[in-house]
């Protein structure tokens, strides 16, 4: 039951943190505390084997629902982290969070030095907001040959819209 795994939880049983923080998420055994969920999750997370329970932190910080804090910061972080580990989805996260430009820095070359970490770790929406920052000269000097390269790159990785920069 959900008691038992909270109870197991705060005795230090990791396992057990991610199974009681999964409940909690989705209202399983009592009532949706997405805020509640984020205690033993980042619990279960912090010895960085649990990626799942990473993944799902994550998640939490980047929607904001239910009375938890919305960190779009915090949360792409822990996506680039996750992506390092091969996790696919953090990575699909990340090109969401990218293309909606949530979390990213607002100092325009540490912008730049972001999106190209994030490029390099194959994230299709980054190549793509590279592209673009060379291609204007925002945080990088201006290179158009630079800014193609990045838009092949995301059109190789699956981005629409960098295709349509190589016409």
């Amino acid at each position: 039951t959900r008691k038992a795994y909270g109870k197991a939880c705060a005795l230090g049983d990791l396992a057990a943190c991610n199974t009681y923080g999964h409940m909690l998420l989705k209202g399983e055994g009592g009532p949706t505390d997405w805020k509640a969920a984020l205690v033993p999750l980042e619990r279960a997370c912090t010895t960085g084997e649990d990626l799942d329970a990473c993944l799902s932190v994550g998640a939490i910080y980047a929607e904001g629902k239910h009375g938890a804090k919305l960190d779009r910061v915090k949360a792409l972080a822990m996506f680039v982290g996750l992506c390092k580990h091969e996790e696919k989805l953090a990575c699909d996260n990340i090109d969401a969070m990218v293309g909606n430009d949530w979390g990213l820095p607002t100092n325009p070359t540490a912008r730049a030095e972001m999106l190209l970490e994030l490029c390099n770790q194959e994230s299709g929406a980054a190549c793509m907001r590279l592209g673009d920052a060379l291609a204007r000269g925002r945080g990088v000097p201006k290179d158009a040959v630079l800014a193609k390269a990045r838009y092949t790159r995301a059109c190789d990785l699956g981005i629409k819209a960098g295709c349509e920069k190589l016409r």
